[in-house]
């Protein structure tokens, strides 16, 4: 990604500097100029326009604080993640998802991840990385929608087992940011989802054990209990019992209420030190897994 001027406008360049060779490449590209011309939300990141000579080239809003991933690893940031920030983070993201899904016709995103969530310098959140998005309708993309792709630590159990891609997987890949969320503000240190299983040394044995044995990132000792129930709803095994975009954006508005009446509660619970979710028995031990992990 570059930055650039556009009509005095500082701009966001993302250029596919490999020669096309793979048609692949050019239809996820295609399809991402295609959908990125036809939203518009405060929630998604803006498109200017695009461009297929002397290079592929899509021109969109620059974000400042890059991507929440990057926001989360930040040491300048060590003290950001507070529970009204990661609380209105997670809004702003469901709002552009809604966008997505209310979209005629329908559009999936399919890498719904906290490096594709993008952060201005007022800390307002954008969707992003359009590139696996496709329509869930009509015949542009409609034969991916079976196949496994995105980021595996995100992807929702039913993907691996070739179901077609739905709006309830993207709910699945915001629970998994949302669980990083909660996490980076509890323990003051990101995260990343999985890394407290040592036996998982590749991203492929992730989608494995989430769709195979249920395996779900460690939750934070305690955590609200409103969160906790959220968190499980939305990384349910079966697609049909998680929230829509809409119930899910109302569920955390509500816990934005629960913490203006339990604040001082709440504040408590986020530790004065960074820690590891590694050490989350306190002693050095090793999480609990499930049923049929493999050692």
């Amino acid at each position: 990604m570059f930055s650039g001027l556009y009509r005095g406008q500082e701009v966001a360049i993302k250029i596919l500097k490999d020669k096309i060779t793979d048609k692949q490449i050019l239809d996820d590209w295609a399809a991402e100029f295609n959908i990125m011309s036809m939203i518009r939300s405060p929630s998604v990141v803006f498109f200017y326009g695009a461009t297929l000579t002397p290079m592929l080239a899509i021109v969109l809003e620059l974000c400042h604080k890059g991507s929440l991933f990057d926001a989360m690893n930040s040491p300048d940031e060590r003290d950001a993640f507070t529970w009204p920030r990661i609380l209105k983070i997670t809004e702003a993201s469901l709002k552009g998802i809604i966008c997505l899904h209310g979209w005629k016709p329908q559009i999936v995103h399919r890498d719904l991840k906290s490096l594709n969530l993008l952060i201005d310098d007022n800390w307002n959140v954008k969707v992003g990385d359009f590139g696996l998005s496709r329509f869930t309708s009509g015949t542009s993309g409609m034969s991916t929608l079976g196949k496994l792709r995105g980021t595996y630590a995100y992807c929702a159990p039913e993907v691996y087992f070739g179901q077609p891609y739905s709006t309830k997987a993207d709910i699945y890949s915001m629970a998994i940011i949302f669980w990083e969320l909660v996490s980076r503000c509890i323990t003051r240190e990101y995260q990343q989802p999985y890394a407290e299983f040592p036996q998982l040394m590749f991203p492929f044995q992730i989608i494995i054990q989430t769709a195979k044995n249920n395996l779900r990132p460690t939750i934070p000792k305690d955590c609200p209990a409103s969160i906790v129930s959220l968190l499980q709803k939305a990384w349910a095994l079966k697609p049909e019992e998680r929230p829509s975009a809409l119930e899910m954006l109302e569920k955390v508005r509500a816990l934005g209420k629960e913490y203006d009446t339990n604040k001082e509660a709440w504040d408590k619970l986020i530790s004065p030190t960074p820690y590891s979710l590694k050490d989350t028995a306190g002693d050095g031990t090793e999480p609990e897994r499930p049923p049929g992990f493999f050692d």
